[in-house]
C-alpha cells in the first residue's frame, strides 16, 4: 500500500504531466515560435504546476491540523466541529479551493478555518 507522500507524489507528477502536455500542445513550431512565445507556454505551465502544488499541499497540512486544532485561539475554549467546508484562498501562485474542518467558538462567536 502506498504511503501518504507516495500517493502525494504521484497525484503531483500526474498534474505536472499535463500541464507539460497542454504546453507542448499550445507551443508553436521551433521556426515560428518567437521569444515571447516560447516564454508565454512555459510561464502557463509553470503557473498550473504551482497551483497545483500549492494546492495539494494547502489540502495536506490542513488534514494535518485537524488533531491539532481542538481549542480556540482567542479564549482557549473548546471548538465546536462544523464539517468539512471548503475555501477559495489566494497565494502567490494564484487561486486555491481548499477543503478544510470548520470550528466554531460559542463564546467568541467566531468561525475558525485552520491555520486561521
Amino acid at each position: 500500500m502506498p504511503t501518504a507522500r507516495e500517493t502525494l507524489k504521484a497525484q503531483l507528477l500526474a498534474q505536472a504531466e499535463a500541464a507539460i502536455d497542454e504546453l507542448l500542445a499550445q507551443k508553436k513550431a521551433p521556426a515560428v515560435a518567437s521569444l515571447a512565445d516560447i516564454e508565454r507556454v512555459a510561464r502557463q505551465a509553470g503557473d498550473t504546476i504551482q497551483e497545483a502544488l500549492t494546492t495539494a499541499l494547502l489540502q495536506e497540512s490542513g488534514a494535518e491540523l485537524t488533531a491539532q486544532w481542538p481549542t480556540c485561539p482567542s479564549c482557549g475554549r473548546r471548538l465546536l466541529a462544523k464539517g468539512k467546508r471548503p475555501r477559495r484562498v489566494v497565494t502567490e501562485t494564484g487561486e486555491a479551493v481548499v477543503v478544510r474542518d470548520y470550528y466554531y467558538c460559542r463564546h467568541c462567536r467566531k468561525g475558525i478555518f485552520p491555520p486561521g
